[in-house]
């Protein structure tokens, strides 16, 4: 930032989460499956869409 004169941009507190949704979601089923649930995973046809960081 300092070097390119280019001030801060805050990303949002969901940027890593939406980065990688996958990676996000099997983190998420393996820390439930270590608390003892059963867990499955099925995405849905209308669920959200991926966050577009705005430019």
């Amino acid at each position: 930032m300092l070097s390119r004169g280019v001030g801060c941009h805050e990303l949002g507190e969901a940027y890593l989460d939406n980065a990688d949704r996958t990676r996000t979601a099997a983190n998420l089923k393996r820390r439930l499956q270590r608390l003892g649930y059963v867990v499955a995973i099925q995405p849905t046809e209308d669920g959200p869409q991926p966050h577009q960081a705005a430019s």
